[in-house]
Parts: structure tokens; C-alpha cells; sequence
């Protein structure tokens, strides 16, 4: 590893001369890097205003008092994206001249996710240039649950919750596939810090007093249509839209005793004609004629989906019946939800907080 090592304290030397510091000391430091383990010497100099600081350690990306590289942060990291951490560990040990046990993977994963938190918080918060000015802005918001690991003392299991909101300003065709036009995604276990977090995106990227809001949920708690005009109050307009996904299975699940009825149904719905629902509504009540414990649950079932309906009737309007333009993209977070669900709900795995930051 002396080339390495060479290399470093010579790119040290050159940074110092190109810099008007003063030099105050060398120090050593020990770096593991894919290729191996490296010591070497850097400066620590004093910059202008009496920052200390070794230019060597910014240059490269290296934090204090860590020991990886930040491309070996990442390609671990990579790796255990794919699959779970002891096996990680032994590819790295079987192709790599690092030794690393499993608890160094889920280490190097924690490391490497607090970077990626710290940089996309900076992100949302530094960069007040140039704000976009969108004629229509898209907002989703959805939750999702994942196993807490039971703790010690008590075996007892929790749930966690996901919170997940994405941005975008329209959808594009890419080839074959449809892509979203500057999606920007938020996530956090605390669904008010993810909401601050979006409310402080929209103030620093977009301009909206003349920009519509297409917003769009499940409208389950913490996600109904005033929460979506808390996170944009500045926006020139606001238009909530239930999502299809749920709207349609919450239809399936309450007529899955008549099928005959579902098609019908979601036309009548789709069109926002509430005469013809209750029409379809009486009539699928007239075809339960025995009044045993299954009669009793298929009328019950008929007046949730009555009282759904009711409830979210105003966020079902169409598009066209509202004069905007019709939000192909909306439902997309719900569907996304499956890269991160496949990797934490995967296997029955559970989860610490520490873990899913």
C-alpha cells in the first residue's frame, strides 16, 4: 500500500500550496478503503477566519473519526440493499482484503444512510436559487407499516410506520416507460418531521402563487385533504383527489358477494353519479334474501361502502368536472411503495429505528 499512501500525502502536499492556510501540524490516519487498508500523513492547516481543518480529509469526503471510505460506504451498502447483511459480510470477506462481520455491515448501512438523510436535509434547505414556477405541481402523501423488533425483556411486537411523501411536476414518456418529471421523494418514521420537510422543499424550489396543486391520498389519518393544504397554503389553487387504488379495492371488497355489481359500480362512481349509486346500492341489497349471519354481514358491508363513498364523495369528482387537467400520474407513491416494502417486509423481517434510518 505504499503507492497509495504516496499518492495521498503528495494530492495533501498539492492542496496545501494550491490553499492560503497556514500549516499547523501532520497527523496520521488509517483509512480502509476497497482495495485495503492505508495509512498515511495529511495536514492540518488553518484557513482563513480560524477554521482548522485537514484539506486531504475534505477533498476525499471523509468524515471525523470514521475509518471507511465513502465508496466502500456505498457499494456495502449496495450490497445489502440485495440481500441480508451476513451474507454481505461474507462476500466481502471471500472477495475483498476487508474483514467485516455482520454487525460492521449493519454499522456501514447506518453510516451511509445518515449521510444520505444530512445531504437531501441540506438539499431541501440550501438551494433557494431559481425556484420553478409549474402551472400544476403534483403531491402525494401515504404511510406503511413494518415490523419493530421485539424487545428483550418483554418479546413484545410493535409496528412501525413509514411516512412517505413524493413531488413531482408531471408525467413524461422515457421509451416504453413513463417517468415522473423531477420527482423529489421525503421519508421519515415521524410524519410531522416529514411534513416539515416537504413544507421547507416547496418554499425552497417552487414559486406557487400561480401553480395548482394536484394532491393526492388515501385520505386515511394524517393524510386528508387539509393536511395537503397546511404543507402549500401559498399555492393559487388546491385540488384533493382520492386515490383510485384504494377507492377501487374499498369497491371490490364491500360488493365481492355480488360481482355482477363491481363493474357497474365503479362506472357509476367514476362518472360522480350519486343517483345511479344508490340505485346499484338498493339493488344489491334487494338480492340478499336470507336474513342469517351472512345477510346480516353483506348489508353491513353495503353501508361501509355507502358511508366511504359519502365521505370522500367530493375528492372522487373527476377532473374534467373540476377544470383541470386530468392527473395520469396520481396513485404512483402507493405503487412505489414496493421497492421499499420488498426490502424491509421481505423474509418477515423486523426492525429497529436506527436500522430503517
Amino acid at each position: 500500500m505504499y503507492i497509495c499512501q504516496h499518492i495521498l500525502e503528495q494530492l495533501d502536499q498539492e492542496l496545501e500550496k494550491d490553499a492560503n492556510v497556514k500549516v499547523l501540524r501532520r497527523d496520521q490516519r488509517t483509512i480502509q478503503f476497497l482495495f485495503g487498508e492505508v495509512t498515511f500523513k495529511r495536514r492540518l492547516v488553518e484557513e482563513t477566519g480560524g477554521y482548522h481543518v485537514y484539506l486531504l480529509d475534505r477533498h476525499l469526503g471523509i468524515k471525523p473519526r470514521k475509518r471507511y471510505s465513502p465508496l466502500l460506504l456505498a457499494q456495502v451498502s449496495g450490497l445489502a440493499s440485495k440481500g441480508v447483511m451476513r451474507t454481505v459480510a461474507s462476500a466481502v470477506n471471500l472477495l475483498t482484503p476487508i474483514s467485516m462481520s455482520h454487525q460492521k455491515v449493519a454499522g456501514v448501512i447506518k453510516e451511509a444512510g445518515a449521510r444520505i438523510d444530512n445531504y437531501q436535509r441540506q438539499q431541501g434547505i440550501n438551494d433557494t436559487v431559481g425556484k420553478n414556477k409549474p402551472v400544476i405541481l403534483y403531491l402525494e402523501g401515504d404511510a406503511f407499516s413494518v415490523k419493530q423488533q421485539a424487545f428483550h425483556h418483554n418479546r413484545q411486537i410493535r409496528n412501525l410506520f413509514v411516512h412517505r411523501f413524493q413531488i413531482y411536476e408531471g408525467i413524461r414518456k422515457n421509451g416504453k416507460r413513463r417517468e415522473l418529471i423531477n420527482r423529489h421523494i421525503i421519508s421519515s418514521l415521524d410524519r410531522q418531521q416529514a411534513m416539515k420537510e416537504v413544507s421547507e422543499y416547496l418554499q425552497a424550489h417552487y414559486d406557487l402563487k400561480k401553480t395548482i396543486i394536484i394532491s393526492g391520498s388515501d385520505n386515511g389519518s394524517g393524510y386528508e385533504a387539509e393536511v395537503f393544504k397546511e404543507l402549500a397554503p401559498d399555492c393559487l389553487k388546491q385540488e384533493h383527489f382520492l386515490d383510485q387504488y384504494h377507492l377501487n379495492r374499498e369497491i371490490q371488497e364491500r360488493l365481492s358477494f355480488d360481482f355482477e355489481l363491481i363493474k357497474p359500480m365503479k362506472k357509476a362512481v367514476y362518472s360522480w353519479n350519486w343517483d345511479q349509486v344508490r340505485v346499484i346500492l338498493d339493488t344489491a341489497e334487494s338480492r340478499i334474501t336470507k336474513e342469517d349471519q351472512a345477510g346480516q354481514e353483506k348489508r353491513m358491508a353495503l353501508r361501509k361502502l355507502e358511508n366511504y363513498l359519502k365521505r370522500n364523495w367530493q375528492y372522487i369528482k373527476p377532473a374534467k368536472l373540476r377544470g383541470v387537467k386530468k392527473p395520469n400520474g396520481l396513485g404512483s407513491c402507493e405503487s412505489n411503495h414496493r421497492r421499499y416494502t420488498y426490502r424491509l417486509k421481505r423474509q418477515g423481517r423486523s426492525w429497529s429505528k436506527a436500522g430503517l434510518y
